[in-house]
């Protein structure tokens, strides 16, 4: 079911792996769902399993990699297809959902180029 949008929030986790920080990611995106046009580009597919039906998911076409991801995913083209999805999506609002610091770094840099708040 739609919902009464008072705004479009896209959601990022690169992270290939479930825990914390993505379950708080998956039920903070639940909640706004209630009452805004959802839509999360995810790595690890547990999210499928518990994001609500009216949550739009975009799975990521890469993961972060460790160790040292600042370096690993800097030259992948990684920040070039974050920056792809995002346009065909028509992000407007993004929340990063790193888990470690060092995670979503591509979607930073392509929301970067985007002027994206």
């Amino acid at each position: 079911m739609p919902s009464i949008c008072n705004k479009s929030i896209s959601f990022y986790s690169d992270a290939p792996e479930w825990g914390g920080q993505e379950i708080l990611s998956a039920r903070i995106a639940s909640i706004l769902a209630e009452t805004n046009d959802i839509t999360f580009f995810l790595s690890c597919n547990k999210f499928a399993d518990v994001l609500p039906a009216n949550v739009k998911r975009v799975k990521l076409p890469f993961h972060s990699q460790t160790p040292f991801p600042i370096i690993r995913d800097r030259f992948k083209g990684k920040t070039k297809k974050a920056k792809e999805l995002f346009q065909r999506e028509n992000v407007e609002n993004l929340v990063l959902c790193p888990g470690n610091i060092e995670r979503c770094l591509p979607g930073l840099w392509a929301a970067n180029k985007q002027h994206l708040p």
